[in-house]
C-alpha cells in the first residue's frame, strides 16, 4: 500500500481509508458495542462484525479482557463468549 501522504497529494484520501480498512481500535468499540446491546459475543461473531479473520479475533479479544477488568470469557471451546460483568450488583460496605 502506498503512503499517506501520496494518497493525499493525488486527492484519493478516501481510497486510503478504504484500503487501510478498519483501525483495531475500531474493532474494539464495535466488539464492546456488539456486546452492550447482545449481552455477550463469540470470537466467531466477532470475526464477521469486524471482517477478520476468527485467529485474529481471538487475538482482539484476548488483548481487550487483559485491558478491561469488566470484560471476561464464559465457557470454553465451541461454547465459550465473552461477556461484560455486572458490578453493579456488588454489596456496599456499612460504616456502623
Amino acid at each position: 500500500m502506498l503512503s499517506h501522504g501520496l494518497y493525499k497529494r493525488l486527492n484519493m484520501e478516501t481510497e486510503y481509508e478504504r484500503r487501510r480498512g478498519i483501525d483495531p481500535v475500531r474493532h474494539e468499540q464495535m466488539i464492546l458495542q456488539y456486546i452492550e446491546d447482545n449481552g455477550s459475543i463469540t470470537r466467531r461473531v466477532a470475526a464477521d462484525l469486524c471482517q477478520i479473520e476468527p485467529y485474529a479475533a481471538g487475538y482482539v479479544l484476548k488483548r481487550m479482557v487483559e485491558k478491561n477488568p469488566d470484560l471476561r470469557l464464559e465457557g470454553t471451546r465451541r461454547w465459550a463468549r465473552y461477556v461484560l460483568s455486572d458490578d453493579d450488583s456488588e454489596p456496599e460496605s456499612s460504616d456502623s
